[in-house]
């Protein structure tokens, strides 16, 4: 959902959204340039809407930016993967070449799709990333798992998703985890009901 930078707006919407019982639990995926005021700003804009996470994928020469604002303001900063095309994040392992050494509290959002497309394995990486993931992405994709263009119905595709449940499960993850469902713009809520019925059918048999 949409949220408003400017403060009276943002006020408003947060209070709208807390009416209807919706907790903002992340903001982003936001662009972090090495520019302090803007990036500072993108702290604030995260810090009054309440949120707990700032999803984010900023350039490598602005993570000492993103490192000491995180300290600052204490807020983590999930660092988002974007697959093949993304030239600093295609896949979580490369958002930790770049983040090992810094604030643990700089961890990755992993987009499980893109994840795939990059030649990762969403479900390995859950423990080999361990307190560093910090938010995933879920989306499942047709065989020709390269594509982005061929999202399906979470359940329906040719990503292991239920495995990646299980190994989350198995973590004791404790962190969010989000659905993108960017296909059938023109009625999106009977593919987003499936996904959803498949996702929680996953977890109740992992709870049962």
């Amino acid at each position: 959902m949409h949220l408003p930078r400017e403060p009276e707006a943002l006020a408003a919407a947060v209070a709208k959204y807390a009416a209807a019982g919706i907790t903002v639990n992340g903001v982003g995926v936001i662009n972090m340039k090495n520019e302090p005021e803007k990036v500072r700003q993108d702290f604030m804009y995260a810090r009054a809407a309440g949120a707990p996470l700032i999803i984010a994928a900023p350039e490598p020469e602005a993570l000492d930016l993103v490192e000491s604002l995180v300290k600052e303001f204490g807020l983590p900063v999930a660092i988002h993967n974007h697959g093949p095309e993304d030239k600093h994040y295609p896949g979580p392992s490369d958002v930790m070449k770049h983040i090992a050494k810094r604030d643990k509290r700089i961890g990755v959002c992993m987009d499980v799709g893109h994840t795939v497309r990059a030649g990762e394995d969403p479900v390995a990486l859950v423990s080999k990333l361990g307190p560093r993931l910090m938010d995933l992405h879920i989306k499942d994709l047709l065989k020709n798992k390269t594509d982005k263009a061929s999202q399906v119905e979470a359940g329906q595709g040719a990503i292991d998703l239920a495995g990646l449940m299980k190994a989350l499960h198995r973590r004791r993850y404790a962190g969010q985890v989000g659905l993108e469902y960017e296909i059938h713009p023109e009625d999106p809520l009977p593919g987003i009901r499936a996904s959803l019925a498949y996702l929680r059918g996953v977890k109740a048999g992992l709870e049962a």
